[in-house]
């Protein structure tokens, strides 16, 4: 049977190709897949989960023909009436904060997450951020629909850039809008603090020289 292989971050960069067609035995595992992966990315591929069809996969699960197979290397930090998106546009704060816009939410929080010049005491001349859209949006919904379950009526905006950014730029943006402050300020920090350990995007840090390095959640 044939699969489609999606590749992303690290791994894209370590097997030399984003997508891939690979003719497998009917009732290949996910786990077989990555291992086939492995043995021609390395270490790199050791370390990906699996999702099959846009959705988290057991390593021993079987995948169906056809399928589309993505490796997801680990993160780089570790709808909901609201706006949830991924990709290349410049965050717009306006459109972010009016997501959450309420006459009857009397507190609004907004967190920006900018590049910073120096990591580590690295200097950094640029990130390069890779995002898998398609579980992305279910993953931004999945973190909506939690803050929604802990504070009834919260509305939550996410907003995480991909492409080439430079420092100063806004990279990821989150607000929530709630009742009371404290619940905006709960709300918010448990959205970004989801984004950074769950959302399929990693980073590549650049330094002046060219010379880069993905960054690895501990």
């Amino acid at each position: 049977m044939r699969v489609r292989v999606r590749l992303f971050g690290p791994a894209a960069e370590a097997v030399g190709s984003r997508e891939l067609d690979l003719e497998v035995p009917e009732g290949t595992t996910a786990a077989a897949i990555r291992a086939r992966l492995a043995s021609r990315g390395g270490p790199v591929l050791e370390r990906c989960a699996v999702a099959v069809d846009g959705r988290p996969a057991e390593p021993g699960a079987a995948v169906p023909p056809g399928s589309e197979v993505a490796l997801l290397p680990p993160v780089s930090g570790g709808q909901g009436g609201g706006l949830l998106r991924t990709g290349p546009e410049p965050i717009s704060v306006d459109l972010v904060l009016q997501a959450v816009a309420d006459p009857d939410l009397g507190g609004r929080v907004l967190f920006l997450g900018t590049v910073r010049g120096r990591t580590d005491g690295t200097e950094t001349s640029s990130l390069e951020y890779d995002a898998y859209r398609e579980m992305a949006a279910r993953v931004l919904e999945d973190i909506a629909s939690r803050a929604e379950e802990l504070w009834p009526g919260v509305r939550i905006a996410i907003w995480h850039r991909t492409g080439t950014l430079h420092p100063g730029d806004t990279a990821v943006a989150v607000a929530a809008a709630a009742a009371h402050r404290g619940d905006a300020f709960a709300a918010a920090r448990l959205a970004i603090e989801c984004v950074k350990a769950e959302l399929p995007v990693w980073k590549k840090e650049r330094a002046p020289d060219g010379t880069g390095r993905w960054a690895w959640h501990p």
